[in-house]
């Protein structure tokens, strides 16, 4: 039957496990599935996300379901209530402060990114903290954005001696953000471990900043409240010291298995399928990106978009989902406007307007 070309699977393709996307041996490859009443979670991961090519939902009357465990798909019409909207009088500190520690030294890349996402984003200042030693692969590329730098000794990285100076910077932000490039070592994880537990403030951690919490230095409980937590599959088996193979074959089992722990902190595991819990336990996906996003520093990208829509006043839960969606729809505009081939993270950052544009579009 695979070798047809117009095969129709009706609810599901045959050999497709609904909960967890896993193919049996044999399984059903259809040019249309007619899904019924609503989405399966198979949908969505692992062979599902190969064997659905085109899906229709059909409604066969089920009633509205309105039950909390329900996992929700947000779509464009969602996130056009919830983007950030400016008046005519708008300034840039109406637009919000971003404080962005990141960076080391082989890893300046990272730090970039973020921070002119977080720019392009509609934050209305940026401050980069960054080690003086770096100082010469800054300054020409972050022209938009204010760089203080601590003096490293030509180390390249940061130091908990560092953290005096800092300080005042996290009382003038208004949202952080803490974690793309920072180095690995001793040092530099004294040093997360120190800033993280004086801030107070709306917090995006990302990529190393996780790894206080991975070598058990510091727990969930130590984190702000309005706290938004961007791993991918990796990071996440590792803050909650899980198989990633047990992560992978059933994401969802997963994310129940540590909810408590987020104790109303804000999830975004990304994936394929980018999987969102807010701050009341609700779970979201999102479908909208594609394969080309697949390549290093795309994370990034997020964490800036992320921390600039949480200083533009949007709440932990609609910051992570208007920043998911315009992540993915700046990828979407790469392939409608350039290519579906040679992403990169940076085309991310160049498209961000049209995406930006296109949300608007809808509102």
């Amino acid at each position: 039957m695979n070798k047809l070309d117009n095969v129709i699977s009706i609810d599901l393709p045959s050999g497709l496990f609904c909960d967890n996307g896993k193919s049996a041996n044999i399984s059903m490859s259809p040019k249309i599935t007619l899904g019924l009443g609503f989405n399966k979670r198979g949908y969505f991961f692992n062979d599902g996300l190969n064997k659905i090519n085109k899906i229709n939902i059909l409604d066969i009357g089920f009633p509205k379901y309105e039950e909390n465990d329900a996992i929700r798909l947000i779509e464009a019409k969602d996130i056009t209530k919830i983007m950030p909207k400016h008046g005519n009088d708008v300034h840039k500190y109406k637009r919000g402060k971003v404080l962005i520690i990141a960076g080391s030294i082989g890893y300046t890349g990272a730090c970039i990114l973020s921070s002119l996402a977080a720019i392009s984003a509609g934050s209305g200042i940026v401050k980069v903290i960054s080690p003086l030693s770096l100082k010469n692969q800054y300054e020409s590329i972050l022209i938009e954005a204010i760089i203080k730098y601590v003096d490293d000794q030509g180390s390249g990285k940061f130091k908990a001696s560092h953290i005096e100076e800092i300080k005042n910077e996290i009382s003038w932000a208004d949202s952080i953000l803490i974690g793309p490039g920072l180095s690995n070592d001793e040092i530099d994880i004294e040093f997360k471990l120190k800033l993280i537990k004086l801030i107070n403030k709306p917090l995006v951690l990302d990529a190393s900043a996780f790894q206080p919490i991975i070598s058990g230095d510091l727990d969930m409980t130590c984190l702000p409240k309005e706290c938004i937590l961007t791993p991918h599959y990796n990071e996440f088996s590792k803050i909650f010291n899980m198989d990633v193979d047990k992560l992978s074959n059933d994401p969802i089992d997963a994310i129940n298995e540590i909810m408590a722990l987020l104790d109303g902190r804000v999830l975004i595991l990304k994936g394929p399928t980018t999987i969102m819990v807010d701050s009341n336990k609700q779970k979201y996906f999102m479908s909208h990106g594609n394969k080309q996003m697949s390549v290093a520093g795309t994370g990034d990208i997020l964490s800036g978009i992320c921390v600039a829509s949480l200083a533009q006043k949007l709440t932990v839960d609609e910051s992570a989902l208007y920043s998911s969606f315009l992540h993915a729809e700046c990828a979407f505009q790469y392939n409608e406007k350039i290519s579906t081939h040679g992403l990169i993270a940076s085309d991310l950052i160049k498209m961000m307007p049209h995406a930006m544009e296109a949300l608007n579009e809808l509102s």
